[in-house]
């Protein structure tokens, strides 16, 4: 800013100061007009400055000159890393490394030339470099300073905002009872910091609806299967097993690699399970193991022959955990 206002040892004269932005304009009489609000962008920029006297508007005979330096101010932008994720343990707190967390916040400047000062939420950080490793979500501001000019020290600030995220914590209930044909699960209890979506084994993905509490699965396969949550901005992945429990309505022991077995499905994990398979008068032909490859269709080393076999299982309803019974019929396809 120009001082527009002139002092002179004798405080009777009236005079003024005119100030030229360059010698051209001195010579063409083109004064600044609001020296107070005078800026350039050209470095250097030399201001002719004269006295004029209100009185006669005679100028003085003499000018002064002076130079205005234009010290550009730090160029500096962390705001593309603005709304990046922070991937946090919900248990312990610490930062997860991925090929993305912890955000790195470069400003990519030379700590040689440049002074760094960071803050988080507006707290300073104890940490003076160019780039900084995040270690929690919130409103990060970096203020750099130019060395390169002592005179001035032009300073300027960049922000960016860092989201937390982390993988689900979520609960499975089944809610199709074993040997329903048609099966269902609930993923309810979606607890965490992120964006989620579930599936089935390697099925499709899902998220909730807008209102939504919990995600239902429907329509599914008897069997061991996994329900799998995950992070949708990649901070993990959790799977939780479920057994949906069933019975393959027909077998095909003819050894082509394609139910050549029979037994319940989704049951392995029930080691006290019982199964027990019997012709149409009730002759029990086979007890099976729950977790064994299953019955071959064989009653003393001899071949049965194709025909309608019934079975009972008693076993523990997943759901419930109540001890039950089941019993049914397949068929043995030759």
């Amino acid at each position: 800013e120009i001082d527009p206002n002139f002092n002179t040892e004798d405080e009777d004269i009236n005079t003024m100061v005119e100030y030229y932005a360059s010698e051209e304009d001195f010579n063409n009489g083109i004064a600044i007009a609001d020296p107070t609000s005078f800026t350039t962008s050209e470095a250097p920029t030399t201001i002719i400055a004269e006295v004029v006297d209100l009185d006669n508007f005679c100028s003085s005979a003499e000018q002064q000159s002076f130079e205005i330096r234009v010290n550009p101010i730090p160029l500096v932008d962390i705001t593309d890393m603005d709304g990046a994720i922070v991937c946090i343990d919900p248990q312990t707190g610490e930062v997860i490394e991925t090929d993305f967390s912890p955000p790195i916040l470069d400003t990519e400047l030379s700590e040689e030339d440049y002074a760094f000062e960071w803050s988080l939420n507006g707290t300073p950080i104890a940490f003076t470099g160019s780039a900084y490793a995040v270690e929690g979500p919130g409103t990060y501001t970096v203020t750099v300073t130019d060395l390169t000019n002592n005179q001035t020290s032009c300073q300027a600030s960049s922000t960016a905002e860092i989201i937390q995220s982390n993988g689900p914590d979520f609960e499975v209930n089944v809610l199709s009872q074993a040997f329903d044909g048609s099966h269902s699960v609930e993923v309810t209890n979606i607890q965490g910091d992120g964006n989620y979506e579930f599936a089935i084994d390697n099925g499709p993905w899902r998220s909730l609806s807008e209102g939504e509490q919990s995600i239902i699965f429907t329509d599914l396969e008897a069997g061991d299967r996994v329900v799998r949550g995950r992070d949708v901005g990649g901070c993990g992945e959790v799977t939780i097993p479920v057994s949906l429990i069933d019975y393959p309505q027909f077998f095909t022991p003819n050894e082509d690699g394609y139910n050549d077995r029979w037994n319940i499905i989704g049951l392995a994990n029930q080691s006290n399970a019982k199964i027990y398979i019997f012709d149409r008068y009730g002759k029990l032909l086979k007890q099976l193991s729950p977790s064994s490859p299953g019955w071959d269709g064989t009653y003393n080393g001899k071949a049965l022959p194709g025909n309608d076999y019934w079975f009972s299982v008693q076993y523990e309803e997943p759901s419930s955990g109540v001890r039950k019974e089941f019993k049914a019929n397949f068929t043995l396809k030759r």
